[in-house]
């Protein structure tokens, strides 16, 4: 299957939140840095640390960013350039926004099936290379994926461990996609995109109290998405699949066909889900 036959129909569309200048748009924020949008280069995005940013995140996210810089791929967010200098990154600007915005926007959308699972799809893509490429994101939720042009891509490197296995003390923001554990590995980010799932296929974005009906809504659909997802979010760090195992059953199952057969299609088809996706 082709990426562009995964590309999503978003609706809605991104705002620009404020003008601080002639030249910049603020168009995010976070605990670490803001967001703007160049009104001279349109297709990229500045992200500006925080003066309250310590010495050493600063140092870890301008490193990963360096290392990730000019790397391409449909379903990571591009470093176009470092400036540590500056404390800046420039991005390649996503115009549709984050996926909450998308999800908040319309989460009935995003929760019919197979739409879920093309989007679903994307994102373990886009983990796998991740993951080839020697990082560990540890900070998986809707707020750091991005859309543009129907792809949706990881993004927020900030939090990202680089290289082997090991355990950290940088802290990870409290969300409901949180692993159990502390130890810094790949099944982190595992569990961390098998609760993302939930929350699109649920149109919920707390699902942790809600994890056995979901699943069991899923097995009604598919029981081998059923299987996938349960060990992708089990507390256990053994019985999760890594990304690679996890995108290869994915993509060896035939959901549209699913969604045709399927004992419960008949709940969703009174809504038109657009194949391009």
């Amino acid at each position: 299957m082709t990426s562009e036959s995964l590309k999503v129909d978003f609706t809605g569309e991104f705002k620009i939140n404020e003008i601080t200048n002639p030249d910049e748009y603020l168009i995010g924020q976070g605990n670490f840095s803001l967001v703007y949008r160049s009104s001279q280069f349109p297709d990229l995005v500045i992200k500006r640390f925080r003066s309250t940013v310590s010495s050493e995140d600063k140092t870890t996210e301008l490193s990963n960013c360096s290392r990730l810089k000019g790397h391409t791929h449909d379903n990571l967010v591009k470093v176009l350039d470092v400036y540590p200098e500056k404390d800046e990154v420039h991005l390649a600007f996503c115009s549709g926004g984050t996926l909450l915005s998308a999800f908040q926007r319309d989460p009935k959308r995003l929760s019919y099936p197979i739409t879920s699972i093309k989007v679903y799809k994307q994102l373990l893509n886009g983990l796998v290379e991740l993951h080839k490429l020697g990082f560990i994101h540890r900070d998986i939720t809707m707020r750091n994926l991005l859309v543009n042009e129907g792809f949706v891509k990881i993004g927020d490197y900030g939090l990202c461990v680089y290289g082997a296995n090991t355990a950290t003390n940088r802290r990870v923001q409290s969300s409901d996609t949180n692993a159990p554990e502390q130890l810094v590995h790949k099944k982190y980010d595992v569990y961390c995109l098998g609760r993302v799932f939930l929350q699109l296929w649920s149109g919920n974005l707390f699902t942790k109290e809600k994890t056995v009906d979901i699943l069991t809504s899923m097995r009604a659909f598919d029981s081998r998405l059923f299987d996938l997802i349960s060990h992708m979010v089990s507390d256990a760090e053994d019985d999760r699949p890594t990304a690679e195992v996890a995108l290869d059953q994915i993509m060896q199952i035939n959901f549209d066909v699913s969604y045709t057969t399927s004992a419960v299609s008949s709940a969703y088809a009174a809504f038109s889900v657009d194949n391009r996706i």
